[in-house]
């Protein structure tokens, strides 16, 4: 950034602004030469990556891997297998029941 003369007044004025601040003159364009290749340098230039968090690092530490997606399943299988396990836990806790009920009768 440098500091070029206005036209209108002649005091110093930075070669970014748009209008004198004393004056209010325009800035002429072939004196911002520098302010357009700024812009431009700016609009290029990627924005850096944000820090990684303590977890993140934490995670690096230690080598973890997120677990891969892996195709989708059905749940027809554990809907069956649920089904099967009820009807076989519910008789073996009704047998329980009436041979403790049976035990606490004598």
């Amino acid at each position: 950034m440098a500091l070029i003369n206005c036209e209108e007044c002649g005091r110093e004025v930075s070669s970014r602004a748009i209008a004198c601040p004393a004056c209010g003159c325009p800035i002429a364009a072939e004196q911002q030469p520098e302010v357009a290749e700024s812009v431009a340098e700016e609009s290029q230039t990627a924005k850096p990556k944000p820090q990684p968090t303590v977890t993140e690092k934490f995670m690096d530490a230690i080598g973890y891997q997120p677990p891969k997606p892996g195709p989708e399943r059905s749940t027809t299988g554990s809907v069956f297998m649920g089904l099967v396990h009820f009807f076989i836990t519910l008789p073996i806790c009704v047998v329980l029941f009436i041979w403790l009920f049976l035990a606490m009768s004598h």
